[in-house]
């Protein structure tokens, strides 16, 4: 593939002479901690498509989080996009359409600046409406000695609800 193992490599350079091998002219090394993370996962708010009363929420304000493996040079970005079922054919289909975030359409993702938790911003972002399915995704990239790599999350669908509709949903499934 290219592509070195992760781990820790130690490089050193040194210039001697050709007829006296005790002779060093200079000596230079550098130490390169090459690691590609690996796994990047959804937490919270949502879920799968299946059951959006489980995954629905009272905030218009949600506090969005993931984990992934540690790794001081990745770039982390999110998108949110509503998800309307009777126009968009999968949670892929939404997420690739219109964003409420970033609201600069001209902008894939909207750059997260802490790895595992974004508040949803009061700036930069179209306000998220009560009754609305909205799915989400994070996408993190990084440099390889192939260039720039990105990895993107599953996508997370959430509903936004207020309380007396979470009290009928639940009372629906009874």
């Amino acid at each position: 593939s290219g592509k070195i193992p992760n781990g820790t490599y130690v490089i050193k350079v040194t210039l001697k002479c050709s007829d006296n091998e005790n002779i060093i002219y200079d000596e230079t090394g550098k130490t390169i901690e090459a690691y590609e993370p690996v796994f990047l996962d959804l937490l919270s708010p949502g879920g799968a498509i299946q059951d959006t009363s489980i995954t629905s929420i009272l905030n218009t304000m949600p506090l969005f989080t993931w984990s992934s493996d540690y790794c001081t040079q990745c770039n982390y970005g999110i998108r949110v996009s509503p998800y309307d079922p009777s126009l968009h054919s999968s949670l892929s289909d939404a997420i690739e359409d219109m964003a409420v975030l970033p609201s600069n359409q001209s902008l894939d993702y909207y750059p997260v600046t802490t790895n595992g938790s974004f508040a949803y911003p009061s700036q930069d972002a179209f306000d998220l409406m009560v009754g609305n399915l909205y799915v989400w995704q994070i996408q993190r990239s990084y440099e390889t000695t192939l260039g720039t790599q990105e990895n993107k999350s599953e996508i997370f669908v959430f509903k936004i609800s207020t309380f007396d509709n979470l009290l009928n949903d639940s009372s629906d499934d009874d």
